[in-house]
């Protein structure tokens, strides 16, 4: 989709919805605009960063672009919660800064309540999550607290898994226990970089 389009949604220029996206640390006035112009983007499963370009122009070598998935387990997509939109924001930033693409974000709020998920068979809802469509991805980062049994499943199709949350996952996976954003920030980039190898 095109930044016009983004910027028809929102009632904004195309200038302004060019430079939300591409910089990270653009302010806006008001505040409440940033977070519009994203929300329309994610609508439009809108990529703004070049290694995005790259993968979707055949340009560049594409085999070293690294994708990721955002598992939100807390919250669904409809909902506000200031601490898990914090925490996607913190990722979508950071996944900006490495030249990294979003293959896909999946709002699973049932992946963390036990009585949800009695009558769930764990590793179709899975697989139909994440291998149909022909979505790649490179790792997954979990959002929020996730069931044992989520986790297991989501194992057998990658290793390389992270959990971001206030709580540990009894270290199941990979895990950065939010302390603050600078923190977060700094164990991310860590994390990410042992993933791919950079």
């Amino acid at each position: 989709m095109s930044i016009k389009k983004i910027a028809e949604m929102t009632g904004v220029s195309v200038s302004t919805v060019s430079r939300v996206l591409s910089n990270p640390n653009y302010k806006c006035r008001p505040e409440t605009l940033r977070g519009e112009i994203i929300d329309a983007a994610r609508k439009l499963d809108y990529i703004p960063n070049e290694a995005a370009r790259r993968l979707k122009s055949g340009s560049g070598d594409n085999k070293n672009i690294s994708k990721i998935v955002i598992l939100i387990t807390r919250t669904d997509a409809d909902e506000t919660a200031p601490f898990f939109r914090e925490l996607l924001r913190i990722c979508e930033v950071e996944v900006h800064n490495h030249s990294f693409i979003i293959s896909g974000i999946f709002y699973r709020p049932f992946f963390s309540d036990d009585e949800m998920m009695t009558n769930v068979n764990v590793n179709k809802v899975i697989d139909d999550m994440l291998l149909k469509d022909g979505l790649t991805f490179n790792g997954i980062v979990i959002i929020g607290k996730c069931l044992p049994a989520v986790i297991n499943s989501l194992k057998r199709i990658t290793k390389n898994i992270v959990s971001i949350n206030r709580n540990s996952t009894n270290y199941a996976v990979d895990e950065l226990i939010c302390d603050g954003e600078k923190r977060l920030q700094r164990l991310w980039s860590t994390w990410w970089g042992w993933v791919t190898g950079r």
